[in-house]
């Protein structure tokens, strides 16, 4: 754990290392102004609500300037590390020698059975016994034996970026987790936050940015059982902005309680996600922060349940996500929920099963405003759904809005503009697999398939439901179609109603003595129903070489794909007992099986098969020489070069890829110039293997690459791209020189050129004539070398 610990922080410093400590500090103290609500917003004057409003604009785009230059991979990366780590932690926890310790520590620290304690550089380590302890401290590790606990100070948070990495294990027992401070349980503000809780009925109660969030960093909390609470307020429960946010409960009845921003929320540059594995679930957001924009009646901003939200016109969003897996659950929100989006974002629920019921105002049940997708996919049970607009597959202003209901007798409830319409250029649908449902609105124009011409285009509207005894009111009809508007159509199609969908049947293997034949049918099927048969026939192979590789050779001359592909895999796994067979079997006058055996010979990688594979590459058959050329460069081959430089003039296209992909895996250089020859090949299977094999070679063959810059297409735009993926930084001013060239007129080259400069980033001639490239004449060349620069300037890597 250690190890890992230290692993992560490294990672951490890499994605942070283009942030200044000022910059860190602006961070910590005002990044919050971008999202944070005020409940006495409904009483402020509106000077006061605009100067508030332009600050936070201010503070917006300062923190946008500073996130550019994080690395997000980096983040992400040491999240993942961290999470395996706690995992296998968890895992091992169960086989200690649970001894009892006497460590005594202050009040404010921590009170209970403390079996250790330690105050590391990176932050403090602590391990209590399996009673019921109280946690006050900010500790770096907390792993807990068991018990009744409580968490009062951080249990897998990193507060406001103290701890780069905070973890927290804990196996058992009714817990409360406190989190008085933002970024305190399972939350990552500014590094890796990781909390895991293994059984009992846990309540979470946290703030801002708490409960499995990740804001500029990753957080995670896993729940593995029991009937648990989630309290929070802004940014809990899955959320992430530029990170990952992910709450993952996989039991129990559980109780999701938020105001704005979180369950499965994903704003700028960060994906957030709950997935919930059992149990009838209620998730509530959107009941604190009064929504200014509403006069008709009191109503308050959700941005909860699967979410994704932009920061509108400056960036564009993330991603939202809930994924439930089964029981009745009930999802209530108010204004934007429940798989909506807002401004180049993506909100999406997944219900997979159970008789769930959504209600939410506006903008929510698979709604897609402004240049973003939202879905709701609910794949069975009987369902209900209530809103007020915007709301049941409906795509506004350039938006995708879709619900998705597979299968049941489903209820829905809705005022206007809902139930598959569509609004300024929005695609909006609705899609019913079956079952007896009904169909209740308030308005009869602008539901069930709206959609009309506006400003110059249209907007499409599509209801369809599949099947069933269905009611409508005020409009649509039961095995029939209807349009109305320019652009929209419902369609009640007369179909019976489907059956509901079946668990996969998984036949079981009878325990009695199978002929080899038999074994061989099971392994090589390929039915979802008997994959239990197909893995019970591959390990029986494996685990009996002596009957089963001459077995295997001799039905190594079927055509079946499935079979070839089953017989090599198994082969592989028999590995050197069966070299010998199959090299006997090169000798064999059935095509099939001399390409089998080659191929298989390849993936095992045994050196004896080198010298008859050598002895291939003479016969007078494409296929065999192809198989034997691919087989040589997996095994390395370095007394194959001179063969496989030969080849790359063969007359089959297959032969010269195969040579090309094994020279780049063998890697020696005396074969660079054959495959600078082979970029000028007629065919295209043939260029790009050889381009990718000399990248393979990196610097070595970087000065070959610049003499091809003299020759004609195709090979010079191949010898372009290679130099672009290789880096090395001698080719950057005959790039430059390529490009202020006036004697070409190659859109097609400038195109090249400009990816290739774009690998340069460091390089100031190289970013100077990518920017004269973005003036370009072309359209084509022009918009790529805007899209080049743009992403390394959000990378922060531009000079």
């Amino acid at each position: 754990l250690r190890v890992k610990i230290s692993e992560a922080r490294e990672l951490v410093g890499e994605a942070l290392s283009g942030v200044s400590d000022g910059e860190m500090e602006f961070l910590r103290r005002e990044s919050s102004l971008i999202l944070k609500e005020d409940v006495r917003d409904k009483d402020k004057g509106l000077f006061e609500l605009e100067e508030e409003g332009r600050r936070a604009s201010k503070v917006a785009e300062g923190v946008f300037s500073i996130v550019e230059r994080i690395r997000r991979e980096k983040m992400l990366e040491a999240g993942l590390l961290v999470l395996e780590e706690v995992e296998r932690v968890a895992g091992a926890l169960g086989k200690v020698d649970l001894r009892s310790g006497g460590v005594e520590l202050s009040p404010e620290v921590a009170s209970g059975e403390v079996l250790y304690y330690e105050r590391a550089p990176w932050g403090d380590v602590i391990v209590g016994g399996p009673g019921s302890n109280v946690y006050r401290g900010k500790f770096a590790v907390i792993i807990d034996l068991g018990g009744d606990d409580q968490y009062l100070g951080n249990a897998g948070g990193t507060l406001r970026g103290e701890l780069p990495v905070s973890i927290c294990v804990d196996l058992g027992g009714d817990d409360l987790y406190l989190g008085h401070e933002e970024g305190a349980v399972g939350s990552g503000f500014l590094g890796i936050g990781v909390l895991m809780d293994l059984g009992g009925d846990d309540v979470y109660r946290a703030g801002f940015r708490n409960l499995g969030s990740g804001w500029i960093g990753v957080g995670f909390l896993v729940d593995e059982e029991g009937d648990d609470r989630y309290l929070g307020d802004t940014f809990v429960q899955g959320a992430g902005f530029i990170g990952v946010g992910f709450l993952g409960d996989y039991g129990g009845n559980d109780l999701y309680l938020a105001s704005a921003y979180s369950q499965g929320f994903g704003f700028v540059g960060g994906f957030g996600c709950i997935e919930d594995g059992e149990g009838n679930d209620f998730y509530l957001a959107g009941s604190k922060y009064e929504d200014l924009f509403r006069s008709d009646l009191p109503r308050y901003i959700s941005m909860c349940q699967g979410v994704g939200l932009g920061y509108r016109p400056d960036c564009s969003g993330g991603i939202g996500l809930i994924s439930e897996l089964s029981g009745n659950d009930t999802y209530i929100a108010d204004v934007f929920g429940q798989g909506a989006s807002y401004w180049y974002s993506l909100g999406c629920i997944v219900d997979r099963g159970g008789n769930d019921t959504y209600k939410a105002y506006d903008y929510g049940q698979g709604a897609g405003v402004h240049i973003s997708v939202g879905t709701l996919a609910d794949l069975s049970g009987d369902d209900c759904y209530v809103s007020k607009g915007v709301s049941q597959g409906e795509g506004h202003d350039l938006g995708v809005g879709y619900l998705l209901d597979e299968s049941g007798d489903d209820i829905y409830v809705a005022s206007d503009l809902s139930q598959g319409a569509a609004s300024h250029h929005g695609l909006g649908v609705l899609l019913d697999g079956g079952g007896d449902d009904g169909y209740l609105s308030k308005d009869r124009e602008t539901t069930r398939g709206h959609g009309r011409f506006s400003y110059g285009f249209g907007s499409v509207g599509i209801f369809l439901d599949l099947g069933g005894e269905d009611l409508y009111s005020p409009k649509g009809k039961d095995r029939s179609f209807w349009t109305g508007t320019s652009y929209g159509v419902g369609i009640d199609f007369p179909y019976p109603s489907r059956r509901p969908p079946r668990k996969p049947e998984r036949v079981e293997v009878e325990e009695r003595e199978y002929t080899l034949e038999e074994l061989f049918t099971m392994a090589k099927c390929g039915y979802p129903k008997f994959s239990k048969l197909a893995e019970y026939g591959r390990k029986k192979l494996i685990s009996n070489p002596e009957e089963s590789v001459p077995y295997l050779l001799s039905v190594m001359g079927t055509e079946q794909a499935r079979a070839r592909h089953c017989i090599r895999k198994i082969l592989k796994e028999i590995g050197v007992p069966a070299v010998k067979p199959l090299v006997r079997a090169l000798k064999s006058e059935d095509l099939l099986v001399v390409t089998l055996a080659a191929q298989t010979l390849g993936e095992i990688g045994d050196v004896r098969a080198e010298k008859p594979l050598l002895k291939l590459l003479r016969s007078h058959e494409w296929r065999v020489i192809s198989s034997a050329a691919t087989a040589l460069g997996k095994l390395g081959s370095g007394k194959a070069v001179d063969d496989l430089i030969a080849l790359l003039g063969h007359e089959s296209r297959f032969v010269r890829k195969s040579a090309a992909v094994a020279l780049g895996r063998i890697g020696d250089p005396k074969a660079i110039p054959a495959l600078i020859k082979a970029l000028s090949d007629p065919s295209y299977a043939v260029r790009y293997p050889a381009k990718d094999a000399l990248v393979k070679f990196g610097r070595k063959a970087v000065p070959k690459l610049l003499e091809t810059l003299k020759s004609p297409p195709p090979s010079l735009y191949f010898a372009v791209q290679a130099l672009g993926e290789i880096g090395d930084g001698r080719a950057v001013g005959p790039l430059v020189e390529l490009s202020k060239a006036e004697s070409w007129e190659d859109p097609k080259l400038r195109t090249f050129v400009v990816e290739a400069l774009a690998e340069f980033p460091r390089s100031r001639d190289a970013m100077e004539m990518l920017k004269e490239l973005s003036d370009d004449k072309d359209w084509f060349v022009r918009r790529r070398a805007g899209l080049e620069l743009r992403k390394l300037e959000l990378e922060g890597t531009c000079r």
